[in-house]
């Protein structure tokens, strides 16, 4: 049980932090884009 448990937290390694980070950066890339476009929206 422990080791099934312990196999689903993926390991701290630097991929996934670079993984984790990438994912931010879209997220948040995203959400620029759609503030940025309602404000544009506005405007008119």
């Amino acid at each position: 049980m422990t080791l099934q448990a312990r196999n689903l937290v993926p390991p701290l390694t630097q991929e996934g932090q670079d993984s984790r980070e990438q994912m931010l950066q879209q997220t948040q890339a995203y959400f620029e884009k759609m503030a940025s476009r309602q404000a544009s929206s506005m405007s008119v």
